[in-house]
């Protein structure tokens, strides 16, 4: 549910003038699905519209745009 949810959220158009969409905060296992390939995600790392972010049993990531949006994902969503 939290990818779904992830990606949704991601899929909001920026409006002008807004930063885009990254990982404020990641610890453990946490991996980020682009459609073309899966990395392992990391604090700083941006993403994009459709990106989908997962976590492992030990996994923790916050994702952030600007100053204005928050959304966290704990350990074990999928």
């Amino acid at each position: 549910m939290a990818v779904m949810l992830a990606g949704c959220l991601l899929a909001v158009p920026a409006h002008a003038g807004t930063k885009g969409w990254q990982i404020s905060e990641s610890s453990g296992e946490v991996i980020v699905d682009t459609g073309t390939g899966v990395q392992n995600g990391a604090r700083g790392m941006s993403l994009k519209a459709g990106d989908a972010v997962s976590t492992g049993a030990s996994g923790r990531a916050v994702i952030v745009r600007g100053g204005e949006h928050r959304f966290e994902i704990q350990a074990d969503a999928a």
